[in-house]
C-alpha cells in the first residue's frame, strides 16, 4: 500500500471514529501504561499521558520486552547497545510529557518474542506484572489495541489481560491502536460500533508529544550506514496528530 494512500485511508478513518466517538473522560486515581516497546507509549498514548501529568494524575509507564530488536543485522546497534540506548531514549520522551523516572518500569522481556516466550520467560513476566499491578493498583490501564497487527502488541495485549484477571483488580481497561493506522482497515470494526470509542484533543500537547517521539532517535532517524529509519516516517505522522483514540477494552 502506498504511502498516499495509507494516509488517506487513515485520516478518513480518523474522521468517521471522531464523529461517532466521544470525549476521553479523565478518571480519578493512576493510571497504568502498559508499552511493547520503547516509543509505543508515545505513538499511542503521549497526548493522554501529558495530560494526565498536566492535570496532577499519576501516571506509570511499563515496558515489557527490552527493545532490543529493531535493528538486525546492523553492524553498529546490537542487541545490547540497543536495549541500553532504547531505555535512555524512553526516560527522556517520558521527562518530556512529565512522568518520573521512578514511575518508569523496564521489564526486559526479549524483544521480538514476546508471543512465543519459553515457559520460565513467560513465568517471569507474569510475576513481574503481578509485581507492578500489585504497587500500582490502577484505576486505569492503557493497552495496545488487539488486532492492530502486531503479533508483539497482540502478546503484550494478552499477556496484560492475563495479570489482570489473576489479581483481582478491575481496573478500567483501554485499548490504543498504533500499527492499527499503518492499515486503517484494521480499525473498520469500531467504525460501525462507536460505543466504546472516545477521543483525545491534544491541543499544545500535540507539539511536546511530538518532541518526546523525536527523543527515540534510533527509531525516527537513520542509522548509519542504513538510508531509511526503521519506524516508518507516514505511520510517525498518523500517530502524531490533533487527537488520540481510546477504545474500551471487550470483557473477557
Amino acid at each position: 500500500m502506498k504511502d498516499a494512500l495509507r494516509l488517506a485511508l487513515a485520516r478518513l478513518v480518523a474522521i468517521w471514529l471522531a464523529a461517532g466517538s466521544r470525549p476521553f473522560p479523565f478518571q480519578p486515581g493512576p493510571a497504568l501504561i502498559m508499552a511493547p516497546h520503547a516509543d509505543d507509549e508515545t505513538l499511542g498514548c503521549g497526548g493522554v499521558i501529558a495530560a494526565k501529568t498536566d492535570r496532577g494524575d499519576p501516571v506509570t509507564v511499563v515496558f515489557l520486552t527490552d527493545s532490543a530488536g529493531s535493528h538486525p543485522g546492523h553492524p553498529a546497534l546490537t542487541p545490547g547497545v540497543l536495549a541500553a540506548t532504547r531505555r535512555q531514549e524512553a526516560r527522556a520522551a517520558l521527562g518530556e510529557l512529565g512522568v518520573d523516572a521512578a514511575q518508569i518500569h523496564f521489564l526486559d522481556a526479549p524483544d521480538g518474542r514476546l508471543d512465543r516466550l519459553d515457559p520460565a520467560e513467560s513465568a517471569a513476566l507474569k510475576h513481574q506484572l503481578a509485581a507492578v499491578l500489585a504497587k500500582v493498583r490502577p484505576a486505569e490501564i492503557f493497552l495496545p489495541y488487539l488486532g492492530g497487527g502486531s503479533s508483539e502488541h497482540d502478546a503484550a495485549h494478552r499477556a496484560c489481560r492475563a495479570a489482570v484477571q489473576a489479581s483481582g483488580l478491575e481496573p478500567l481497561i483501554w485499548e490504543y491502536p498504533i500499527w492499527a493506522w499503518w492499515n486503517a482497515l484494521r480499525l473498520r470494526g469500531r467504525l460501525f460500533h462507536p460505543a466504546g470509542t472516545f477521543r483525545l484533543q491534544l491541543g499544545a500537547n500535540c507539539g511536546r508529544k511530538r518532541r518526546a517521539l523525536a527523543c527515540h532517535r534510533t527509531q525516527v532517524m537513520p542509522a548509519t550506514p542504513w538510508l531509511q529509519p526503521v519506524l516508518p516516517p507516514v505511520l510517525g505522522r498518523l500517530c502524531t496528530g490533533a487527537r488520540e483514540f481510546f477504545f474500551i477494552a471487550p470483557s473477557d
